[in-house]
């Protein structure tokens, strides 16, 4: 999941959403059957989805990520001083740190590093909160990063994406919970509503193949309402293609890297020497 980053595949304006765009497709959420409906086609987020488009885990150990952990399950950190110590971190303590980091000379641990970019992507897009917090059950996982794959990431990203779907259609809070980009690229997936960007075809995983800036036209979607459902009746998701999974590539070592994401102006970087923990 790293990868895509640290090699510079990805551009600021490609991973620039409208909410709007979200807006149109949850107006199809059921939250009885936890499914998004198209007028008679039912369709839902699985676990495989998620293993394509970002290579995530869909075996392993899971928790509920929606209760609250005990203070004496906590566990001491590695990274963070005990002051730091409370609930939650928040984000602008996990930038820092990183920064901090990333801005040594000497003594760098690549382990670290690792952990914290994990962390930052956990905060970031797998379980983003409304109060931009990462909860400590994670910072332990994402500490243990020998074992990092051994937990099964697919399933609690989806089921906290679920949760917070279900709160927002039932209790209709002001922003949501979740991996909000998931459903920007399952959507793309399933309906190719666009093609995917030139030259990006056959990157892994999938989601670095597309763009998700303006899925919809909205003077189309104006002038035919029903343009959503027709788009899932008629689209190619019907064929049930899935990549191969045998075709991994090998592991490569931990990446530092000073930069998130390149500017559209910056051209991309091929494949490094490089391994990433995830």
């Amino acid at each position: 999941m790293i990868r895509p980053f640290y090699e510079k595949k990805l551009t600021e304006t490609q991973l620039h959403k409208h909410e709007a765009d979200l807006e149109i497709i949850l107006k199809y959420f059921d939250v009885k059957k936890a499914k998004f409906v198209f007028g008679e086609t039912e369709m839902e987020i699985t676990l495989q989805d998620i293993n394509e488009l970002f290579d995530l885990p869909t075996t392993g150990i899971e928790w509920d990520l929606s209760k609250k952990v005990l203070k004496e399950e906590w566990k001491a950190s590695s990274i963070f001083d005990v002051n730091m110590r409370k609930e939650t971190v928040i984000k602008p303590d996990l930038e820092n740190t990183l920064s901090k980091e990333l801005g040594k000379k000497k003594n760098v641990d690549p382990k670290i590093i690792a952990a914290l970019l994990i962390m930052y992507l956990f905060n970031a897009f797998f379980f983003s909160r409304t109060s931009t917090t990462l909860t400590w059950d994670l910072i332990n996982a994402c500490e243990d990063i020998d074992n990092i794959n051994s937990f099964n990431w697919a399933k609690m990203v989806l089921d906290f994406l679920l949760d917070g779907l279900q709160r927002y259609r039932k209790d209709h809070p002001t922003t949501l919970s979740g991996c909000l980009i998931l459903i920007y690229y399952w959507f793309l997936e399933k309906t190719k509503i666009r093609n995917w960007i030139p030259g990006m075809e056959d990157e892994k995983p999938r989601f670095v193949r597309w763009s998700i800036k303006e899925l919809f036209n909205l003077q189309k979607l104006h002038q035919n309402p029903d343009w959503p459902e027709e788009l899932i009746k008629e689209g190619p998701w019907l064929e049930h293609y899935y990549i191969n999974l045998s075709d991994t590539e090998e592991e490569q070592e931990t990446p530092s890297f000073n930069n998130w994401v390149s500017s559209p102006s910056e051209p991309r970087q091929g494949r490094g020497d490089h391994k990433a923990y995830w």
